[in-house]
């Protein structure tokens, strides 16, 4: 049986992410990963509150810090891990 190509010896790494050769502030690749990783495990809501406060121009290192410390049961607990609705319709279909 012929090995996948993906699997192969000579494809080996071609889908793979391209490594950084420097980061910002002499991070380690594993250290921005294990931020990253803690990032996700927050929810949408704590992604999305970041990219907010990135935008204008925050460190985006010093941030991602910040967020890792935070306990992501207790902001699952507190509802922050979802997107709040921005736009709520109500069809008025009670009568008494």
């Amino acid at each position: 049986m012929p090995v996948p190509k993906a699997l192969s010896p000579a494809h080996r790494g071609d889908d793979q992410l391209p490594q950084a050769t420097h980061l910002a502030d002499n991070i380690s690749a594993v250290r921005l990963q294990r931020l990253a990783a803690r990032l996700h495990e927050l929810g949408l809501r704590s992604k999305y509150e970041l990219l907010r406060e990135l935008a204008p121009g925050a460190d985006h290192l010093i941030r991602l810090e910040v967020y890792a410390r935070l306990d992501a049961d207790m902001v699952r607990a507190l509802g922050g891990d979802v997107l709040p609705i921005d736009c709520l319709c109500v069809i008025d279909g009670y009568k008494p």
